[in-house]
Order: structure tokens, then sequence, then C-alpha cells
């Protein structure tokens, strides 16, 4: 029919228009790709899905989705087809970012929601409405009473309101697409969660659809609220399953131990210091949903530096064997740049604070300690000496915090750390990062003893100068990055603080609202830029040690990937220079270098 032939030449019309903004950003910017498609691309048939029936627009929107995914998999560069081929990294990759997926929907998923959304929001603005409180509404066609029968929607029939709609003129085209849709909708919810629907709005009956029977209240925002209803049902379902994966599967710990800051960088800009180049972001993306590594995938089982040791489909041994964990300072790159992320967030929030404080032990600390080399004597430097809120019981109210970063391994994700698993108090077991970070302070302490031995004399019975002045600062905290951007409770605390002390400066006078608003958009931007500095700098590890596999663990292959390292250090130089662009000048945070050397 017309309505039909129309919505096609509308989805050839934005099939059109998404494969031209794909050729040209899939070569330039894969990032820039996947945040104009997440943004915008994705959003270009929703009102389609609001004003024409479902049974109309199934079709083009059939067509309109085709074309998303294969926009969507081209945004993947080489970890497209990886992802595509996954069916837990599909079902991930629909589910919204605060579910820990990448927030790409279905728009023919979506129509039926849209449709008697729209629907409940316009039709009871049509008829004279009474209220509880006696008073009057009046509608704007009146002409439609005899379609819905008069009063149907007074307050007081809220639990009828479409009673007269799906009887006496059930035979009308909006009828059997209102009643169709509305009965799809509890009828997929029922099969996700394997029984009728009880609670939440698709529990009300189609005649009263929009209305919340447990206060007899319409809904305001009735799509939204059916959309969240699905979306947390489904991924409930799909964490029951990847629960059940074998533990050396890594989509299990990916998904697991997901947090806000993980999954931060997909909803990031490519902005001035903030830029994911095309192979780092096809790496990001598969890491993210513990898939195999697109730039591994040519080399998978050679030997590492000629050892018995071999390279596996994700590329977690580049990361974790014992001749490249710091080879070329690469894991000393990306503490610093996690580092260097901080302290730049800290001086914007205009709190004090010292990098690498080699100052906290010169009382204590005999001539031969500052003789030793940098990599030893940083052992008890912390990272950060953080001035802490007025009246913190220490020197200087400083509170002391060190970055560690941890990658997949059996020894750092066992399976009751991933899991949360209940111990026999029923407490479940920490995150992984938190498990570390819940080690930095008893590490401190043992350095400081080692260093009261080797270099003041003190016995082992006795508490050292060393010991004693760390114990003025209390404990040590780790503010550790996981393997797939997660952080620990440290990390979130702090940036917490950071973005209250920022919105408190700047909060009002950068558009926003109100204080609370200030400081949840500050808290969400701190998050993306050190889960891009985290994502991203682990994946140029993971590249980088390619050089060390196979024929490129040779003086030869060493040579030709030499450019390699050079442009990648250039290229780090330079987002670090586009990142303090127009603030402080600040030298790029690297060993031996800049603020944080030596």
């Amino acid at each position: 029919n017309y309505v039909r032939q129309v919505l096609d030449a509308k989805a050839d019309e934005m099939c059109n228009a998404t494969q031209t903004i794909q050729n040209a950003l899939s070569p330039v910017s894969l990032h820039a790709l996947h945040a104009l498609t997440h943004y915008s691309v994705q959003c270009h048939a929703d009102h389609l899905c609001r004003q024409v029936y479902p049974s109309d627009s199934r079709a083009a929107l059939t067509k309109i989705d085709a074309a998303l995914a294969e926009c969507i998999k081209a945004s993947h560069g080489r970890g497209g087809a990886i992802v595509a081929a996954d069916p837990i990294a599909q079902r991930r990759l629909r589910l919204p970012i605060r579910r820990f997926g990448l927030g790409f929907r279905s728009r023919v998923d979506l129509a039926d929601a849209a449709f008697v959304s729209a629907a409940c929001a316009a039709l009871p603005t049509m008829l004279k409405r009474r209220t509880l409180h006696g008073g009057t509404i009046p509608g704007f066609l009146p002409a439609l009473e005899p379609v819905f029968g008069a009063g149907a929607f007074d307050d007081a029939n809220l639990l009828q309101r479409f009673q007269g709609l799906l009887t006496t003129s059930s035979a009308l085209p909006l009828a059997k697409e209102f009643d169709g849709a509305w009965t799809r909708l509890q009828h997929d919810h029922a099969a996700t969660v394997g029984r009728p629907t009880t609670s939440g709005p698709l529990a009300a009956p189609v005649e009263a659809a929009g209305v919340n029977v447990a206060d007899l209240l319409p809904y305001a925002k009735l799509q939204k609220a059916i959309t969240k209803q699905r979306e947390d049902d489904r991924a409930l379902q799909l964490e029951s399953e990847i629960r059940r994966l074998p533990h050396d599967d890594p989509r299990k710990a990916a998904y697991l131990v997901a947090d806000r800051m993980g999954l931060s960088w997909a909803r990031t800009w490519p902005t001035a210091g903030l830029k994911i180049g095309n192979s780092d972001f096809a790496e990001i993306v598969t890491t993210t949903f513990g898939l195999a590594s697109p730039a591994c995938a040519p080399f998978v089982g050679q030997s590492i530096l000629k050892s018995p040791a071999t390279l596996d489909p994700h590329g977690h041994i580049l990361l974790s064997h014992n001749q490249l964990v710091n080879r070329d300072s690469a894991r000393s790159t990306m503490h610093d740049a996690l580092l260097f992320s901080l302290s730049e967030a800290l001086h914007e929030g205009g709190v004090q604070h010292d990098v690498e404080p080699r100052f906290l032990f010169a009382a204590v600390a005999p001539p031969s300690f500052w003789r030793l080399a940098p990599t030893t004597s940083s052992q008890i430097i912390p990272d950060l000496a953080v001035r802490g809120p007025n009246g913190t019981p220490t020197p200087g109210n400083k509170e002391l915090h060190d970055v560690k970063t941890i990658c997949h391994s059996n020894t750092r994700y066992k399976e009751a750390w991933v899991t949360g698993r209940r111990d026999a108090r029923g407490v479940p077991a920490a995150k992984p990062v938190d498990v570390r970070a819940s080690h930095v302070s008893s590490e401190y302490i043992s350095h400081a003893r080692h260093f009261d031995r080797t270099h003041v004399g003190t016995s082992s019975s006795t508490t050292g100068p060393f010991e004693q002045r760390l114990a003025e600062f209390g404990q040590v905290q780790g503010l550790v990055f996981g393997h797939y951007g997660e952080c620990s409770s440290s990390v979130r605390a702090l940036v917490r603080r950071i973005a209250k002390e920022i919105a408190l400066k700047t909060g009002l006078h950068e558009g926003a609202r109100s204080i609370p608003e200030a400081i949840a958009a500050q808290t969400e931007r701190l998050y993306r830029t050190l889960s891009i500095t985290c994502h991203r700098e682990r994946a140029q590890i993971v590249q980088a040690n390619l050089m060390y596999v196979g024929n490129g663990s040779t003086a030869n292959g060493v040579q030709r990937n030499l450019h390699h390292r050079q442009a990648r250090f250039a290229a780090r130089r330079a987002a670090y220079r586009d990142h303090t662009a127009g603030g402080p000048s600040v030298s790029p945070p690297f060993r031996g270098g800049g603020p944080f050397g030596g």
C-alpha cells in the first residue's frame, strides 16, 4: 500500500545515508564512526517507530536494522567479524551501556513499545477527562468519543481506559495494531523471564496499557519504562547463561567484572586527548567482550622470544609473560598515563597533591637510600600524596595512593573473585581489582621493613623509622585498574571526590542546573578519560609486544618494528600535548623523564 511504499523509500534513503557515513569515516576514525552511529545514525528511524503501525513499519525497519548492523560491524574494524560471529557478544551489543552492553538497539525490537507508548500518550488527550478531584480537562477531538466510549479516559477509569477501543471499535486498524503490539510485548517478556509478567509496565492488561497497576497512575515515560523492563530482564538472563560458561572462557570475566568505568569508552566522542586509533579501537572492542584479539590472530601458537610459551588468541600472555611484563617500559608507560590523568584531574579540582612524593621519607632515610636506583627506592614512594579533608589525622592531612594495573591471568582473575562467590558467612568475594587493592598497603609495610633492615640496621623485632613514618599516614590506598577497564572502589571514591571539587568550582558556570547534576556530569567525564586511557594503553602494549612473537622475536624482527615503536612513542607524546592544550605546561609522564621520572 501507499504507506509501505513511502516507508520503503524512506528506509532506502536512510540506508544510503548510513552507507555514506560508514564509507567516509571507517578509513579515518572507527572511534568517530562508532560514536556517530551510537548517538545519531541509529536514531534516524525512531520517529517512524512511534508514528506508524508496527505492521506497516516492520519491513522498512528490518532494512534499516540490516544497514545499521553493517555500520556497527564496520565501526569495529578488524574486530567486526569476530564480534558478529559471537552470539553472546551480539546480545551484549544490544544491551544498554548501563547493563554493560554497547547500546545498539534493534529498531524492529523497539517498534511495538514505541507505538503503544505514543498511543498511550496521545489518545487520552482526545476526549474530555474528569479528574478525581472533580475537575474537567477538555479534549482535543471530542468527535472520537464513540470510538473510545464516554468517560473512557477519566481518572476513575484508568484500568479500563482502552476497553471501548478494544471491544466496540475492535474492527478498527488502530485497535488491532494496539492490541497486537501490547500482546507481543507481554509474550516476548514472558518468554524471557520464563513466567507471566507480574510487575512493571507490562504487567498491566491491554485495556489498562500504560498504567502502573501498583499505584494506579499512568507512566510519564512509558517507552522508557517498557524498554528498561525488557532490557533489565534480558541482561539477567544473559548473566545467568554467562555464569555457566567455563572459567577459562574470557567472555565470563569480561561481563561479570564490568563496571561503569570499563564501558565509559563507549560513550566517548573522539576529542583531543581521548582519540583512539583504528587498530587500538578494534582491540578495545574485542577485549570488552572477552573475544580473541584481531591483532594476535595471525600469530596465535607461535613462540614468544623463542621460549616454550606460545601466543594465545586473546593476547593475554603478552601482558603477563615474565620477559614481557615491562619490556620497553610498556607497563610503566600505562601506569604513568593513568597517574597523569589522575594528577590532571586533581589539579583541575584544585585538590593539593604531590606526585611521587620522595620527600615523605627525607627525615628518616640515610644517605645510602638516596644513592639507590630510582626503580629500587620507588618501592617505598607512593604515586600520590593527596590532601585529605580537614581533620585527616595524618601529617599535612595527606592520604597516600598508589596506582596499580592488573591483566587477565589465573592468579588475578580467580573464579571466586570473578563470580562474587559467597563464603560460608554469605559474604560475596571481592572483585579482582579490589582484591589487588587490598594488598597494596601490606606491600608498602613489607618494603618499609626491608629498607629499615638493609639501610638503617633495624632488627626484625623492632619497628624502624621507615615503617614508623609510613604508619603515620595510615593505609596506602591502591588505585587499581583491571584488564577490562574496571576499577577498584578506591578509584571510584577518589573520582567522586575530584568530581565534587570540580563541580563546586565550575558546575553552575557550565550550564548545570544544580550542584548534584554538575557532580554527575564531572564524574562521567572523569570516568571517560580514565576508561579511554586504560583501554588504549593496554591495546598498544599488546600490539607492540607482537614484535617478540615468532619471527618478530629475532634481532631482525625487532629492527623491522623499530619504526612502529618510535611512531607509537611520538603519537603518545602528541596525545598528551593535546590533552594539556590551553592548560599548564606538563611534560608527558614517562619513567625517567617529565614530572613522574626518577
